[in-house]
């Protein structure tokens, strides 16, 4: 398209002032991404890169770079802050840039999706089914279906000040925006919500459990210690963008974007997750006092060590394998 044919889009405020403000929010999102890379290089290096093989540190990775890539190639095919920044870009370039950043985005939501799995079923007893159930629900949320949308309509380039590469609307498949914009966010979103309370209820059964064992035994680790040491504001925090994504998508006339939780996800769920990772990884360094105790799981007794990664699994993160 030439600039001319832009003209009735730069006209209409209502079509100019979401695409100035989604890349307002990415940049912000993105400051946060990178601004927390920077905050834990020192713990990665430490925790992650000098300690041997196992499937927490390649779940580590995969999140941590995966999502790090992902940020930037969305901003490179977003961000134009003045009309000569950024690469020219094609409507073929804009595709091509977008489904590969999809794809990585998947990617790494699923690697998400799989370590939460793993660490709360081998908390209920290494339960195959229940792993199972909640890989393929943590897979159903916002931040994995909405980016899929551009597979379907495309994408085509744009001139300043909209964004670099924008949704190719067309006749053929304007019907798929009330998809888009309302259906697929609020049922994505609910069957999110339900996940995460599910995932936060599953953790913090346990945890309690936990808790009420070693009060019983003298030690003084309080109930909220051990709620943030398993992760439970990781599934408050996911669940609250579901909630956020509901209002965005539904509310009349809304000045959110429809896709914030999209836009979140991609910074919440990879810095969550990371320093979840990271937590577990410093509770395994040497400790000049050791506390420990026998807890009769089911049909086995843990020695649970609360300096060690075992320690932490065992009160809510399940014990990942190596």
């Amino acid at each position: 398209m030439s600039n001319g044919a832009w003209l009735p889009v730069f006209q209409d405020p209502s079509q100019v002032f979401p695409s100035i403000q989604y890349q307002a929010l990415l940049t912000a999102v993105a400051c946060i991404l990178f601004y927390d890379y920077l905050l834990t290089l020192k713990d990665e290096i430490a925790l992650i890169w000098n300690s041997p093989r196992s499937l927490g540190k390649i779940f580590f990775l995969m999140i941590r770079y995966g999502f790090v890539v992902d940020m930037a190639l969305i901003l490179l095919y977003n961000l134009q802050i003045t009309p000569t920044s950024g690469p020219a870009l094609t409507a073929k370039s804009c595709q091509a840039l977008y489904r590969t950043a999809a794809v990585i985005q998947l990617v790494g939501f699923a690697s998400v999706s799989a370590f939460v799995a793993i660490r709360i079923a081998a908390l209920w007893s290494h339960s195959l089914p229940l792993g199972t159930i909640l890989f393929l629900l943590g897979l159903l949320n916002p931040s994995t279906i909405i980016p899929l949308s551009g597979f379907k309509i495309g994408m085509i380039n744009a001139p300043w000040p909209m964004a670099a590469c924008i949704q190719n609307v067309t006749e053929e498949n304007i019907w798929f925006l009330p998809l888009l914009e309302t259906d697929f966010p609020i049922a994505s979103s609910a069957v999110s919500i339900a996940y995460e309370f599910l995932c936060l209820t599953l953790t913090v059964s346990k945890t309690f459990g936990a808790y009420k064992l070693q009060k019983n035994t003298g030690m003084r680790t309080s109930f909220s210690k051990l709620l943030l040491r398993d992760g439970s504001l990781y599934f408050v925090v996911l669940a609250a963008l579901g909630i956020f994504n509901v209002a965005a998508s539904s509310l009349p006339e809304s000045p959110l974007p429809v896709d914030i939780s999209v836009i979140l996800g991609r910074t919440c769920v990879p810095v969550l997750t990371s320093r979840f990772i990271l937590n577990l990884r410093r509770t395994n360094q040497p400790c000049s006092s050791v506390e420990s105790f026998l807890v009769d799981a089911g049909n086995s007794t843990l020695l649970l060590d609360f300096n060690s990664l075992e320690a932490a699994a065992a009160i809510g993160l399940g014990n990942l394998p190596n």
